[in-house]
């Protein structure tokens, strides 16, 4: 029996509800009255049917299709009297609205998002929702993917029906239980005979007590079999209109069900593959046992498995993308928690909203719970103190309580992530909600490697082996944002490249020379407070000192370079050097050049620097330091001044004994229950008798280096560096220059040069070279500032010392 219409907009129905309708000449929409002055806004954009990014605010009737706002609430009482095997494929509608789209009774609909995804449900009136809006129970929406709509279509099929005598289905499993298909197909038949349906429909199937999302690949009809006669004269009669016409086939009791392979593809953008994470593989094994353990097991309310799980780490190092990738490999859903979204001003909300994120996770069959950044969410809470309003100690508790109302039955997994676990509350790291403390650490060489294979994966390039082992060598301290980052900046200098080319047309493809330009660009990110702009200074630079090169060789580039010569002799490298001697005596530029020729991470730390009149700060500073040259290494972390940082202690030199408990912090930091690992410490100093004897014992300072006044050997080596970029007349001799700055310091024989240089723009700015008579005048303006009692004293202390000094 065909649908009665109604006269006019305003004509009561027969279920006694009167509705005004009213129609737009514009647009040719439907829609109640009291939207009038919402429908101008979006009077166009109906006009247009393009719905894809517009905000459509209200629900309206075009062409005797429906386009409905979702409602979240229903009516029991409507629900009373529709079939049992109908309920979870029902769609309420208002009765004034189902006349107006021509929709009966009981009759099937089709419901479409603005994407494209469809469904077929059984219409049955409700006159206690408003007229425009349209109820389907929410977890059937989330199962199909259709929860995140606000607007629905919803149209009566079309007239041209057929019998479906095969259908092909797709299921899309969360995890890999096994199960019978015939099984699946029977209850399939059941739920839904008489039911019409087309290719691409999508279905929430109960089984078992679980919902399974059926997607319609292929339905092969009764009457698909034709003969070529029959076959030509529909192509010939073939329009645009049976083109784009969407038949239905109905499903009989007789319609052979046919299920496919089960798709493992999530439908949540925000899952990722354990593919495409790279390193830490130790990590990922654990978090896939434990969820293992969770998700496959055969009773979980007796199961004693944990559930909970902290993972932390430095920031960038992938523990958000972890749990992505986790929950994309399980096919299971994620509830993310962030604190910045759940507080609110209103007294009570923040806990219902974090209440209500649990509900939601406990009435999945199965979850995984993301708390991000859990330490804002959960931080420590000290007693007396007054850092922490009152609704964040509520929070705190109700996070907690939540955690441990999860049924023993809920297969939830629980997974906190933060890089200060610190400040995280004690209460929370206890065993039964936080069991598992996982750490990911900055990539070794082959994680390293690794993350750059992945990253590389989806970049055009033409990097061979050898040069990503290269390239993950010499990217210390980078963690997997780095690397990406480093990525990124390679592509951008590629692209730069082939568009100053002639080639602009060009594909563009990564090389080695843009990695050799990003590295330029991209530093460690746990370095960028730290980072120092060191001067390119090479060993060439500086004259003499060829012992003093060695030993820092051997203690940092060593290590390196020849990790199982060390190994093979049962011998670990040198963990700390110090150089001391004279002002001048190029310990400092030494240091530089060590930074540059290394390639490390490099760390100045000024002593004085450290200080503050604040209790705890000084000794905070000295960790801050340690932790990050650990984060990042190998490092180099340079002491510039020792003597002011670990002076003797009881020297008085600090009030209140500041410096003698940032002395014990350096001590237990280079050497002390914590392990410094690939950590080298250089210091440099000019008054090695006021360091404190603890700091020069082997396995904290292990080198101690006398950098004594240059030799003439030496003063010849800086001699002649200065001259290959100077203007020198024939007539000054190198050698007489060598002999008349005995006791001159590196420093000095630099001035002698530069006072000679300075002494010729004097005579004439246009001076063309130096002569003699100018290094004459600068030799009698620089004299000598070390005496021989200054020399004499840091001899005898090598000697009273014991020291074995070079």
């Amino acid at each position: 029996m065909a649908p009665k219409t109604p006269k006019t907009p305003q004509t009561p129905s027969k279920f006694g509800t009167k509705v005004e309708w009213k129609s737009c000449a514009s647009c040719a929409s439907t829609f109640v009255l009291r939207d009038s002055l919402r429908h101008e806004a979006v009077c166009s954009v109906i006009a247009n049917q393009d719905f894809s990014d517009a905000d459509v605010n209200h629900g309206f009737v075009l062409n005797k299709r429906l386009c409905g706002v979702l409602e979240d609430k229903a009516c029991k009482e409507c629900l009373q009297h529709v079939h049992k095997l109908q309920k979870s494929h029902v769609a309420l509608i208002s009765p004034s609205a189902m006349q107006l789209c021509g929709i009966v009774i009981g009759s099937h609909v089709e419901v479409e998002t603005f994407d494209s995804k469809s469904s077929t449900f059984v219409a049955w009136p409700c006159c206690h929702i408003p007229p425009s809006s349209i109820f389907i129970d929410s977890e059937i929406l989330r199962v199909i993917s259709m929860e995140q709509q606000k607007n629905l279509y919803v149209s009566a099929p079309s007239e041209d029906r057929h019998i479906a005598a095969k259908v092909h289905l797709k299921i899309s499993l969360r995890d890999n239980p096994s199960f019978e298909t015939s099984q699946l197909e029977n209850v399939f038949l059941h739920q839904f005979d008489g039911h019409l349906l087309r290719k691409g429909n999508r279905f929430a199937l109960k089984h078992l007590g679980k919902k399974w999302l059926i997607t319609v690949e292929k339905v092969i009809r009764s009457d698909s079999e034709k003969s070529a006669d029959d076959l030509s004269a529909g192509m010939s009669s073939l329009t645009m209109d049976t083109i784009q016409s969407r038949d239905y086939s109905l499903v009989l009791s007789n319609t052979n069900i046919c299920f496919d392979a089960p798709s493992a593809v999530s439908s949540d953008p925000l899952f990722v593959e354990l593919s495409d994470f790279g390193g830490a593989h130790d990590v990922v094994e654990e978090i896939k046992k434990l969820c293992t353990s969770v998700f496959q097991a055969t009773n979980p309310s007796k199961s004693l498995c944990p559930r909970g799980l902290l993972l932390y780490g430095p920031p960038g190092t992938g523990k958000s993308l972890l749990v992505r990738a986790v929950a994309g490999h399980f096919k299971v859903p994620m509830i993310t928690i962030q604190g910045p979204e759940l507080f609110s001003k209103y007294y009570g909300e923040t806990e219902a909203r974090l209440r209500e994120k649990f509900e939601e996770a406990i009435k999945k069959d199965y979850c995984i719970i993301y708390l991000d950044e859990i330490d804002s969410l959960c931080p420590k809470r000290d007693t007396g103190s007054s850092s922490h309003s009152d609704q964040e100690r509520r929070v705190v508790a109700t996070l907690l309580s939540m955690i441990d109302s999860i049924p023993p039955q809920a297969r939830v997994v629980i997974i906190g992530v933060s890089s200060r676990p610190d400040a995280l509350d004690s209460a929370m790291r206890r065993p039964g909600r936080l069991d598992r403390e996982l750490e990911i650490r900055a990539p070794t060489v082959a994680e390293r490697k690794d993350i750059l294979n992945v990253l590389l994966r989806k970049i055009p390039h033409r990097l061979e082996a050898k040069q990503v082992d290269h390239l993950a060598s010499v990217t210390h301290g980078f963690v997997g944002a780095d690397l990406s980052l480093l990525c990124a900046e390679a592509s951008l200098a590629a692209a730069k490249r082939i568009i100053s080319s002639s080639e602009s047309t060009a594909e563009v493809c990564l090389l080695a020379e843009d990695t050799k330009q990003a590295l330029h660009l991209v530093k460690p990110s746990a370095m960028r407070e730290v980072l120092v702009e060191v001067p390119n200074v090479r060993w060439t630079d500086i004259g003499g000192q060829a012992e003093l090169k060695l030993k820092l060789k051997q203690a940092v580039e060593w290590p390196l370079r020849y990790p199982e010569a060390f190994q093979r002799l049962g011998v670990e490298p040198p963990r700390g050097l110090l150089m001391f001697g004279p002002p001048g005596c190029s310990k400092t530029m030494i240091a530089k050049a060590l930074a540059t020729e290394s390639g490390l991470n490099f760390i100045a730390v000024k002593g004085p620097e450290l200080f503050s009149k604040w209790v705890g700060e000084s000794e905070r500073a000295v960790r801050e330091v340690f932790r990050r040259a650990r984060q990042v290494a190998p490092a180099i972390v340079f002491l510039d001044e020792l003597d002011a940082l670990g002076s003797a202690r009881g020297s008085g030199s600090t009030s209140a004994g500041v410096g003698d408990r940032v002395l014990a912090q350096l001590l237990t930091e280079m050497d002390g229950i914590e392990a410094l690992k690939d950590v080298t410490v250089v210091a440099a100093t000019n008054r090695p008798d006021m360091i404190d004897k603890a700091l020069l014992r082997p396995g904290r300072l292990d080198r101690i280096v006398y950098v004594s006044l240059p030799d003439e050997a030496t003063r010849k080596e800086i001699l002649q560096l200065k001259f290959n970029n100077m203007p020198i007349h024939s007539e000054v001799s190198l050698d007489w220059l060598v002999s008349n700055t005995s006791g001159y310091s590196g420093a000095e024989v630099t001035a002698v040069c530069n006072e000679a240089a300075l002494r010729a723009l004097e005579e004439d700015i246009e001076a063309k070279q130096i002569c003699k008579r100018h290094f004459d005048f600068s030799l009698s303006v620089v004299t000598p500032r070390i005496t021989s009692e200054t020399v004499n004293f840091y001899e005898n202390y090598v000697k009273e010392s014991g020291l074995h000094a070079i």
